[in-house]
């Protein structure tokens, strides 16, 4: 009876001890996705359109600097309200978290214009 229950003791500890390992490699690895990908931010860029236009889009992501949102905008079809694609994302100029101030005037104009 004493061995028996030493051997559950040990296969017990075994299980608790390799659980934590477990959980604590999975942890790290969490660490190490949002090390890569950055932190959720919104992001506002300046981007001219396929046949002529430009606009602010804004994207919400996990990003380490802004400027990672241009490969995300770069050649996206743009969906009008009623489902139709009008535009495609010919060239994306520069991106800033919402918070800041474009450099360029004209997309600094472009901003103040749109209601956010």
């Amino acid at each position: 009876m004493t061995t028996l229950k030493l051997i559950f003791s040990v296969t017990l500890a075994i299980l608790v001890v390799s659980s934590s390992f477990a959980a604590n490699a999975e942890e790290k690895q969490l660490q190490k996705h949002v090390g890569a990908t950055g932190t959720k931010m919104t992001v506002k860029c300046y981007v001219e359109y396929r046949g002529g236009g430009d606009d602010i889009r804004v994207v919400i992501g996990d990003f380490k600097t802004p400027n990672q949102a241009k490969g995300i905008l770069h050649g996206r079809k743009v969906i009008k309200m009623n489902g139709t694609i009008n535009k495609s994302i010919f060239k994306v100029n520069e991106c800033v978290e919402s918070t800041e101030q474009f450099s360029s005037s004209r997309a600094k104009s472009l901003n103040n214009s749109v209601a956010r």
